[in-house]
């Protein structure tokens, strides 16, 4: 009946609960492209899957794994690690596929309980404190087991109707905050192409000296030499410099108060490596953890427009800072630019990124070092060409920044009303189902 939720327990309602294996030959069989997909933990956040380090495989080993098949709309879920417990749906995009031992998958049957809600409960608060504490209450090893999930009860409306419409709402924020990280995604290639064709391959450079058009406007393209001349960074438009990083900025390193749990939980930002690969983009603009007022002055501070760069772990990773705020000693920072724009130093950083990995010292852990980067060399463009890409690039980074920030707004948005929709606090009207009108509940606070 409509409006009335119950307890339904998932052994009771999936046609499939279970997990994989690697294939006979382990790593070795994986291909770098192949016909079937082979999804791992790495591949599996919540509500997000990851394509970054999806592994593929040949006929043959797909076959050995025909009982771990994953269809289209199937809630894949962590078993194993430091990753148990995060979930999110297959992307269609990477079909046909398997999973490994490390993810299990859970197929529900659609006339009694829809996937995406399951996926949102699997994701609410409550649900991951539970699957947590399962996980960390067997061995050495955090685990969920097939049993674990079986056992699972899923407070959901007994009308699948019902369901679909809660998970219709915070699927269609879900779709806008996707839809802004590809949007971004696409942004920062062209201002990467530009920055490439530019100050890299220097393609209107190359062009005069074919005698080819440049393609770009005449003003711009009188602006851009017609020949390429020696230098310490090999071949460089005639009349561009070349100076070391030390010379264009002071670059330092951040800092940590000891021990750091006594000055944790605090008022202040507190940037850690983990927020800006959660951060999807250029631009930082909250953090996990805070800081209290008496590290600060044991840390380094940094403001609104600041442009960091990752200095362990993941080396090379550059960031705009959107907050005030501390960072710890796996980040660099640099002060006082001259010469060029922030913008095209943080083009710079990016293109630098593959070569400050292969020389980062540290044999345990990456780590890159203020005397290592304030060595590397820059190329110095014109003022004149370095401020026409400025306004091109900064228009395409404005929009992202703006993006960004809808982004986070949708994100709290929805975090808000995700526990609240998926315990039935906030009841969705069945009146007017097209419309997925959302009403308070008289009992439900």
């Amino acid at each position: 009946m409509a409006g009335e939720w119950s307890s339904i327990r998932l052994g009771e309602v999936c046609t499939k609960i279970g997990s994989g294996a690697t294939p006979r030959g382990g790593s070795d069989v994986y291909l770098g492209k192949g016909p079937y997909s082979l999804i791992r933990s790495q591949n599996i956040y919540n509500n997000q899957f990851h394509h970054d380090g999806l592994a593929f495989i040949g006929e043959k080993h797909a076959a050995e794994l025909e009982n771990v098949e994953v269809l289209e709309g199937d809630v894949l879920l962590n078993i194993t690690g430091d990753s148990v417990a995060r979930v999110c749906q297959v992307d269609p995009s990477v079909l046909p596929a398997r999973v490994n031992q490390h993810v299990a998958i859970i197929r529900p049957d659609p006339e009694k309980l829809d996937a995406r809600f399951l996926r949102y409960h699997l994701v609410s608060p409550e649900i991951q404190e539970k699957l947590l504490s399962w996980a960390g209450s067997g061995g050495t090893r955090n685990a969920l087991t097939k049993g674990m999930i079986e056992l699972l009860d899923v407070r959901a409306p007994r009308d699948v109707t019902e369901q679909r419409c809660i998970a219709h709402i915070l699927g269609t924020l879900d779709d806008k905050i996707e839809l802004n990280r590809k949007t971004n995604e696409t942004l920062e290639a062209i201002a990467r192409a530009l920055f490439k064709s530019w100050f890299v391959d220097f393609d209107p450079v190359r062009a005069k000296a074919e005698g080819r058009d440049t393609g770009l406007p005449k003003e711009i393209a009188d602006l851009f030499p017609d020949r390429l001349v020696d230098s310490e960074m090999g071949e460089i438009p005639e009349g561009w410099t070349v100076k070391p990083l030390m010379e264009i900025c002071t670059p330092g390193r951040g800092a940590s108060p000891r021990p750091i749990n006594d000055y944790m939980d605090g008022e202040v930002p507190w940037i850690k490596i983990a927020d800006a690969t959660a951060a999807g983009g250029p631009f930082l603009f909250e953090t996990k953890e805070r800081l209290k007022n008496a590290g600060v002055d044991k840390s380094v501070r940094v403001e609104p427009g600041d442009l960091i760069l990752s200095n362990s772990a993941t080396c090379g990773v550059p960031i705009f800072v959107e907050l005030h705020g501390c960072i710890h000693d796996g980040w660099l920072y640099f002060k006082k630019l001259r010469h060029i724009s922030k913008i095209y130093f943080f083009h710079i950083l990016t293109e630098l990124a593959a070569h400050l990995i292969h020389i980062a010292d540290g044999s345990v852990q990456k780590n890159l070092n203020t005397a290592l980067i304030g060595q590397q060399n820059i190329l110095i463009p014109p003022k004149a060409i370095l401020d026409i890409f400025d306004v091109q690039a900064t228009i395409v980074f404005s929009k992202m920044r703006q993006n960004g920030l809808e982004s986070r707004t949708l994100t709290s948005l929805r975090d808000t009303l995700l526990p609240k929709l998926i315990s039935g606090d906030i009841r969705v009207s069945l009146i007017n189902r097209n419309n997925h009108n959302i009403s308070q509940d008289n009992n439900g606070g």
